[in-house]
C-alpha cells in the first residue's frame, strides 16, 4: 500500500517554498501505515533528485498507485506528472503537535519559510548522537585542602593556571570546555597542571555527572551565593510574578491545555537598581518548585563574569547558550536541557528555543537592547516577541530595562502587560550628577587638536588625583571616522560601499566597517597630492591616544572589536580593568552593557551628537537608551559618581531628557512625535529589503512590488496602509550590492505579511537579486 505525504522541505527559499507531494510505501522503516505529521523524511528533489531533509505536514491518504493524485498535477501545468518515492525515513523524534504549532505561528508571524522555523526549534534533532556523545573533565588529583593552599599560597606562578586551580578547588571537578570558557585560560596552561601532578583529566558520557536531584528549598538554593535581602520595591516586584509562577504550576497539575491571563510584565529599574537580585530570587524559587527558566541576555553581556554569577549560585542546573561555545557544547547543553537535566538556560537570544520539558520563567534582561533582534539571513526574528509567540499564558515572561523601548513602555501603559518599578538604586547608591558641556564653547581647544571639553578635562584629572577610575564612552571604533585631504576636500571611501573608511592609526590602514575591505592608509591625498590630511570624528584609537598624551604615567585600557578579537578577550580586559583598578577605559558600546565597577566615579561621553543624528525614527530613542546606560556605569560603589556628556546640541530634547534622567518627560515626546508621523506603536512598520551587484535591477524588482502592494490596497484602507519608496538604504552599498528598501506601514502586522506574500512571487527579478522582508516595531 501506497501513501501519499505533502511534505516541507527543511533547506528552501522563498522562492520555491511549497508543499511537495512525495509517495511512502510499507517497505520503508516503520512502515507506510505509522506515517504521521511532524515525522522526518529524506526526499529526492529536483533535476538532480538531491536528497533532501523535509518535514511530514499533512498525510492525504491512502493510494495503491498515486496515478490519481500524478494526474490532477498534469492537467494542471498541462504535462505529465510522475510523483517521487521518498528514500527513508530518518531515527529521529517527530516533531510534537506543540513544536509544530509553534513553527506554523514563526512562518506566520516572520515571513520565513516552514523549514527556517523548524530548523530554529530543532537544530539537534538525531536522537542516539547526542546521548551518546562523551565529554572531557578535568578533575584535581589532590585534595581541595591541598588546592586551596597552593591558591592561597601563590605557589603557582600563571596567573591562568592560578584561576584555574581555584575554581577547581572550588567545584572539585569541571568540564574543561566550560572550564577554560569561564577563567579565560588557554588549554597549555591545563597541560601544565596536569604535568605537575594537581589536576588530572578524564571522559565520561555527557550528563552522568548530573543526577535529577529532588527541588531544593529556596534559601538553601540562595545560600550557595552571597544573598541580598530584597527592599520593599524589590519584593513587590518578586511577589507579583512569584504569583503568576504559582497559578500557572498549579494550573498545569490540573488543565495543561489551558493558558493563565497576563503573565507577562515589564521591570523598569533605574540603573543599579537591583534588577538583577530579583531575576536571582525567582530563579532559585523556581528551581525549588521543579521547574525551569529561560535567562536571556544580550550577547556582549554575557562574559565569565556573568556566568559565574549564576554557576555558582545555581550549580549544575545552569545550561550555557551562546556563540562562543563550541558546537559539540552546544549540542550537548541542548541535550541537558531537553532531557531536564539543566534546569536554567543562561542564554543570548537563541535561547528562547530552548528545549525545557516545560518553561515556568522567562526572563528577557536589557530588553531594549538590539542584539536580541537576528538580522541574520533565514529566520530574521525578535527574540522578545518569540518568547510571547511560545510561552504567553503559559510561562511568567519578566522584561527588565532601566530605557525600555517606547513601544513596550506604550503596551505597559495600556495595561497588555503589566508594569513593575523599581525607582531608585539598591543600597546606598545614588544616581550619578550629569553635566552637558556645550561643545560650541570650545572652539579654541579643539582648533589645537584637543578632544576634551574644559568641564571634562577638569574632572578627569580630579579623578585620577583622587584615585577613582573613569570610563570613557566613544561611538565608533578605530582612530578617526574618516581621512580626508584638507586641500581639495577628497575623503578615502571603499570602493566597494561608496562609504567612508574608518582610519586606524596603530595598523596605518583604512577599514570598511561594513565589508570588511582593509587598505593601506595613504600618506598624501590620492587626487591633488597634497600631504595634509585631516581626520574626522574621534574613534576609541584617538581618544586613547590623548588620553595617553595627558596622563603619560596612567594605564589606559581600550575596549572595542579589534582589542576583543580573542576569545575571552571581552572578560580578561574588564577583569585587569576591575581587580588592577585601571584609571582608564575607553571603548564603544562594548561598556555599556550591565556592568557594575564599584570603583568608577567618573563617566564621560566624548560625542553624544553621534547617538543623537541618525536618520531613523527612532533615533531618539537609541540616543537615550545609550547614553542612559553608559552615564548608569557611574557611582555604583560607596562614592557618587558624576557623567560629563559632550554635545554641540545642549537644547535637543532627548539630552535633555537623558541628562534629567527624566524617562517619563523623553516617552512623553516620543510619543507625540510617534502618533503625528504615524510609527511604531501606532503602527506595525514593515521594510522589505532588496540587494544586488545591478542597481538598476534592485531598484525595478522594489518598483514592481511597490506598485503591484499599492494596487492592491483597499479604497477605504489606503490612509492606514502606506507605501513609501523606493528608497536607498541608509548604507545605498555593502560589498559591491546596491540595496534599496520599501517601507509599509499598516495597523496589523498580518497585513504586510499578507501583501508581501501574495505579490513576492508575481514580480521579475534577476537571479542575484536577494529580497527579504524585517520588521522594526
Amino acid at each position: 500500500m501506497t501513501v501519499r505525504l505533502e511534505v516541507y522541505l527543511l533547506e528552501s527559499t522563498l522562492a520555491f517554498d511549497r508543499l511537495y507531494t512525495y509517495l511512502a510505501d510499507e517497505t520503508l522503516p516503520g512502515g507506510g501505515q505509522r506515517f504521521r505529521r511532524g515525522m522526518f523524511v529524506v526526499v529526492p528533489f529536483g533535476i538532480g533528485n538531491r536528497r533532501t531533509e523535509a518535514v511530514i505536514w499533512n498525510v492525504a491518504g491512502a493510494d495503491d498507485s498515486g496515478a490519481d493524485n500524478a494526474e490532477a498535477i498534469g492537467a494542471a501545468t498541462g504535462r505529465p506528472i510522475v510523483l517521487k518515492h521518498i528514500l527513508e525515513v530518518p531515527d529521529e523524534e517527530p516533531l510534537t503537535g506543540e513544536e509544530l504549532e509553534f513553527a506554523l505561528r514563526l512562518w506566520r508571524t516572520y515571513a520565513c519559510t516552514p523549514g527556517t522555523a523548524i530548523r530554529c526549534i530543532r537544530p539537534f534533532r538525531g536522537k542516539k548522537k547526542a546521548v551518546a556523545r562523551t565529554v572531557e573533565v578535568a578533575e584535581l588529583a589532590i585534595s581541595r585542602a591541598d588546592a586551596q593552599e597552593l591558591v592561597k599560597q601563590t605557589k603557582v606562578r600563571s596567573i591562568w593556571q592560578l584561576k584555574l586551580l581555584e575554581m577547581l578547588a572550588e567545584r572539585g571537578s569541571a568540564d574543561v570546555e566550560k572550564l577554560l570558557f569561564e577563567t579565560e585560560a588557554k588549554r597549555p596552561q591545563l597541560t601544565a597542571l596536569v604535568k605537575k601532578g594537581y589536576v588530572k583529566l578524564c571522559t565520561r558520557e555527557a550528563g552522568a555527572e548530573d543526577i535529577k536531584a529532588e527541588p531544593r528549598g529556596e534559601r538553601e538554593l540562595l545560600t550557595t551565593y552571597p544573598e541580598h535581602e530584597l527592599n520593599p520595591k524589590q519584593a513587590e516586584a518578586y511577589n507579583a510574578v512569584k504569583a503568576v509562577i504559582d497559578a500557572n504550576m498549579t494550573r498545569a497539575e490540573t488543565d495543561p491545555e489551558a493558558n493563565s491571563g497576563n503573565g507577562v510584565f515589564l521591570l523598569h529599574g533605574v540603573t543599579g537598581s537591583g534588577k538583577t537580585e530579583v531575576y536571582m530570587h525567582l530563579i532559585a524559587y523556581v528551581l525549588s518548585r521543579g521547574g525551569y527558566v529561560i535567562m536571556m541576555v544580550p550577547e556582549i553581556a554575557l562574559t565569565p563574569q556573568m556566568i559565574a554569577h549564576f554557576t555558582r549560585r545555581f550549580g549544575d542546573n545552569v545550561a550555557l547558550w551562546h556563540s562562543g561555545l563550541s558546537n559539540a557544547v552546544r549540542e550537548r547543553e541542548w541535550y541537558r536541557m531537553k532531557k531536564g537535566i539543566a534546569r536554567v538556560a543562561v542564554c543570548t537570544r537563541s535561547g528562547i528555543f530552548a528545549p525545557f520539558p516545560r518553561v515556568d520563567l522567562v526572563i528577557v534582561d536589557e530588553v531594549h537592547d538590539g542584539s536580541y533582534r537576528s538580522e541574520e539571513s533565514g529566520l530574521r526574528y525578535d527574540a522578545k516577541e518569540v518568547a510571547e509567540l511560545r510561552f504567553a499564558g503559559k510561562a511568567a515572561i519578566l522584561y527588565g530595562s532601566a530605557t525600555p523601548d517606547v513601544t513596550m513602555y506604550y503596551r505597559a501603559e495600556q495595561g497588555a502587560i503589566r508594569l513593575l518599578e523599581l525607582p531608585s538604586r539598591a543600597g546606598a547608591g545614588r544616581l550619578p550628577d550629569i553635566q552637558v558641556a556645550d561643545m560650541r564653547d570650545e572652539r579654541a581647544n579643539l582648533a589645537r587638536g584637543g578632544l576634551f571639553s574644559a568641564a571634562l578635562l577638569n574632572e578627569l584629572k580630579a579623578n585620577y588625583q583622587a584615585g577613582g577610575q573613569t570610563m570613557l564612552f566613544v561611538g565608533r571604533r578605530g582612530y578617526s571616522a574618516r581621512l580626508f585631504c584638507r586641500e581639495c576636500g577628497r575623503t578615502m571611501i571603499c570602493r566597494d560601499c561608496g562609504l567612508p573608511m574608518t582610519y586606524h592609526s596603530g595598523a596605518a590602514r583604512l577599514l570598511c566597517n561594513y565589508c570588511g575591505k582593509a587598505v593601506p592608509a595613504p600618506k598624501s591625498c590620492p587626487k591633488c597630492g597634497s600631504n595634509t590630511l585631516g581626520y574626522g570624528s574621534p574613534g576609541t584609537e584617538r581618544v586613547e591616544t590623548e588620553l595617553r598624551r595627558l596622563f603619560p604615567d596612567a594605564e589606559v585600557l581600550r575596549m572595542d572589536s579589534d582589542t576583543v578579537k580573542v576569545k575571552g578577550g571581552h572578560g580578561a580586559l574588564l577583569r585587569r580593568f576591575q581587580k588592577e583598578r585601571i584609571p582608564f577605559l575607553v571603548g564603544t558600546q562594548m561598556i555599556t552593557k550591565g556592568h557594575d565597577f564599584p570603583g568608577v566615579t567618573l563617566v564621560g561621553i566624548v560625542d553624544a551628537d553621534g547617538q543623537i543624528n541618525r536618520p531613523e525614527y527612532d533615533a531618539g530613542e537609541r540616543a537615550y537608551q545609550i547614553i542612559t546606560q553608559v552615564a548608569g556605569r557611574a557611582g555604583r560603589g560607596a562614592q557618587a559618581g558624576k557623567v560629563v556628556v559632550q554635545t554641540y546640541s545642549v537644547d535637543n530634547a532627548v539630552l535633555q531628557a537623558a541628562a534629567e534622567g527624566n524617562y517619563g518627560e523623553f516617552y512623553r515626546r516620543e510619543l507625540e512625535f510617534r502618533r503625528a508621523m504615524y510609527y511604531p506603536p501606532f503602527c506595525s512598520l514593515g521594510i522589505i529589503r532588496v540587494s544586488s551587484e545591478n542597481d538598476r535591477g534592485a531598484y525595478d524588482c522594489l518598483e514592481q512590488l511597490a506598485a503591484a502592494i499599492r494596487g492592491d490596497i483597499p479604497a477605504d484602507k489606503r490612509s492606514a496602509v502606506c507605501v513609501l519608496g523606493p528608497s536607498r538604504e541608509p548604507v545605498p552599498k555593502v560589498n559591491g550590492r546596491y540595496r534599496w528598501q520599501l517601507t509599509v506601514k499598516a495597523p496589523e502586522h498580518a497585513e504586510i505579511i499578507q501583501l508581501f506574500f501574495k505579490h513576492y512571487g508575481t514580480i521579475k527579478r534577476a537571479g542575484d537579486i536577494r529580497l527579504a522582508l524585517n520588521f522594526d516595531n
